[in-house]
């Protein structure tokens, strides 16, 4: 089990991607903290950089809404250079880490099991005499219950707990990947079902960890955070494709869905003992701030709670959406931004769909592979795109810094997600039609393509969070709706084309080109960050 480009081994790869994600969320956690003009005045601030915002604080007293004070935020850089830790007064909560590592972890957990199936697939085909329609028709499953469950899962986040939402939508897809051997033992019909129903679940968390987002992470260094989100996904995938041929080689197929979806329950319990909807939840100590308009946090006063509000509503749970007639569904369906980033994910999706469902097959297929050989060939790709995902954005905030308007940086990163698969999926499709390219010049072409497309996190992926907050999973579960349907429609014409044609996948990489420049372009047209809508 190694590379075909390279003699490290397969784990030897996701241990130094982890390595990379993890050192990229160390040095990019700066401080914000909330304190009085009075406590200001006792400290010395020489070391520090400050800038200064105001918000008007609120608190509930026995149902009256009456002033308290004005607080300001501080947010500290040291001078000597690296910046320290995000914390709320003197100490950083506890919560923050807990919060944000277990986001990454379930996106790890929801990436892994959605990529388990294009390794298993392979020799489920085999035992179940599946046509690649078959195949392309259960990958298509996943996404139709995934699109059909975005939408409410959305209005659910914005109305409920998001943390509870995620959580119920973890051990759904976690039971539903455990009884996919049953399901695929018993008929086709009952895998179709059993896979939506794994969408379902997996529609939960994007929208969820949205609005946590939203809550937790101030907008400075959001691009920041969803690329190492990005890079957990992608970690994930890796994850999927190193450990599910070893374990079906040892104990068959069926233990690759019942070993982690066992694992997505485990980690369900742990994000229901520690995560929480916004700082401080439940026994809040302070105001953790957030950037721009509908700024929302929780404090404690003496014996009552506080509301610490910017004037723009709320982001925490159950306070953006009272019932679903009061979101502006007029301006946000005339909105170019949110068609530019419906369009966006659409074309990201046909590739990226792709690429997680048909990679191991198209490399067994084209060039003879074992399921192994497969998953090796197709690890590579996904493990430069995870190093791509962190470092778009430290390159998006970077440019933000020096000056460029944060409109320019999202097209600009959208752009590069965009052409730089097109360009290789161009390459892919033409090299394939007049010469027959070796293992290596293909793996390397999709290097290129995954490690760009890498750059939507910075891209369209937190674009939503710049033009709103309250409806940010609504609208994010609205577009991503229409994206799914692009990507499933990939997976299933994938399959199709394959039987027609006596699998040629030139056609998909051309088609998939064109669709990937049509997505960028049009983004860049509508695209603007500039100001933050339906609040």
């Amino acid at each position: 089990g190694s590379l075909p480009t390279a003699g490290m081994p397969r784990t030897s790869w996701v241990v130094c991607v982890a390595a990379c994600v993890a050192s990229g969320v160390a040095a990019h956690v700066e401080r914000p903290a909330w304190r009085t003009r009075a406590h200001l005045s006792t400290r010395s601030t020489a070391s520090f950089r400050p800038s200064m915002r105001r918000f008007r604080a609120v608190a509930q007293v026995r149902g009256d809404t009456v002033p308290i004070r004005i607080l300001e935020k501080e947010s500290t850089t040291l001078s000597e250079g690296m910046p320290p830790m995000e914390a709320v007064g003197e100490d950083p909560p506890w919560q923050l880490w807990a919060v944000l590592s277990l986001s990454c972890l379930v996106t790890t957990i929801c990436a892994l099991d959605r990529v388990v199936m294009s390794v298993a697939i392979i020799p489920m085909a085999q035992e179940f005499l599946y046509s690649d329609t078959t195949k392309g028709a259960i990958a298509a499953s996943f996404s139709l219950g995934y699109c059909l469950a975005l939408l409410p899962t959305g209005l659910l986040c914005a109305r409920q707990s998001p943390k509870a939402v995620l959580g119920a939508g973890l051990v759904i897809w976690s039971i539903a990947q455990a009884a996919t051997p049953f399901a695929a033992e018993a008929s086709t019909s009952a895998l179709f079902a059993c896979r939506a129903l794994m969408g379902v679940g997996e529609a939960a968390c994007t929208p969820s960890i949205q609005i946590i987002a939203a809550n937790w992470v101030p907008a400075e260094y959001r691009s920041r955070f969803w690329g190492v989100l990005t890079a957990f996904y992608s970690l994930g995938t890796m994850l999927a494709l190193v450990a599910t041929p070893p374990l079906m080689e040892a104990h068959g197929w069926p233990a690759a869905f019942t070993v982690f979806g066992s694992a997505g329950v485990v980690l369900a319990l742990f994000w229901g003992a520690f995560a929480s909807d916004a700082p401080a939840g439940g026994d809040p100590e302070a105001c953790i701030p957030q950037d721009g308009v509908g700024d929302t946090f929780l404090v404690e006063t003496g014996a009552s709670s506080t509301t610490c509000e910017d004037d723009g509503g709320f982001a925490t749970a159950g306070g953006a959406l009272a019932e679903a007639d009061k979101v502006p569904w007029g301006a946000i369906l005339t909105s170019p931004p949110v068609w530019a980033l419906a369009v966006a994910h659409m074309a990201s999706n046909f590739f990226n769909y792709f690429a997680l469902s048909w990679l191991p097959t198209f490399f067994t297929d084209e060039y003879g592979l074992d399921v192994g050989g497969a998953s090796d060939a197709a690890l590579l790709p996904f493990a430069a795109g995870a190093v791509a995902s962190a470092a778009a954005g430290s390159i998006a905030d970077a440019l933000v810094e020096r000056g460029l308007s944060l409109t320019k940086t999202r097209r600009m990163m959208q752009l590069i997600a965009a052409l730089g698969p097109a360009a290789c999926c161009v390459g892919l499709a033409f090299s394939h039609s007049f010469t027959h390219l070796d293992v290596n010049a293909a793996q390397g072409l999709f290097i290129g393509a995954v490690s760009a497309s890498g750059f939507l996190a910075a891209g369209y992926g937190c674009s939503t969070q710049d033009i709103a907050r309250r409806y940010a999973p609504l609208i994010y579960g609205a577009t991503s709706a229409l994206a799914v349907i692009s990507g499933a429609g990939a997976q299933y014409l994938t399959g199709a084309l394959l039987d027609s044609n006596g699998a040629d996948f030139s056609p998909l990489f051309a088609l998939a080109a064109a669709v990937e420049i049509t997505g960028g372009l049009l983004y860049a047209v509508w695209w603007n960050s500039d100001r933050r809508m339906f609040e």
